[in-house]
């Protein structure tokens, strides 16, 4: 599929992303928490936009899909309705868009984890 065509034919696209300090020992439980975080938000702005008459709204999520405690295998999704597909898997740069919205992020992370995801519609 080529995603750069289907997000240049939306009209409005908003970067969302959150922003969580984390420790050494905290970084696994931080980065899954931050991911189905962004996750869960970009679901619930999709199911606003629907709601409003926006039935075309599409968001993808930042990283990988954590929304299952037990993970999915590459072939067979636990919650197939609820998931969307990574920016970077998308194509596009991340780090690059969010320098473009002024949010600088560093890799590796230093003391604070972001996670990135797109809006349309």
């Amino acid at each position: 599929m080529d995603y750069q065509k289907l997000i240049s034919e939306y009209e409005n696209l908003f970067l969302v992303y959150c922003k969580m300090p984390f420790t050494k020992e905290k970084f696994e439980s931080v980065r899954r928490e931050s991911t189905v975080l962004l996750h869960r938000t970009l679901l619930a702005a999709e199911k606003l936009l629907w709601d409003n008459n926006y039935p075309l709204a599409i968001s993808f999520i930042g990283g990988s899909c954590k929304l299952c405690t037990e993970g999915c295998d590459q072939f067979t999704c636990r919650q197939p309705t609820l998931a969307r597909i990574p920016l970077e898997a998308a194509g596009i740069n991340v780090i690059k868009s969010a320098k473009n919205v002024g949010l600088s992020i560093t890799f590796p992370p230093k003391g604070y984890l972001y996670r990135v995801g797109l809006i349309g519609w």
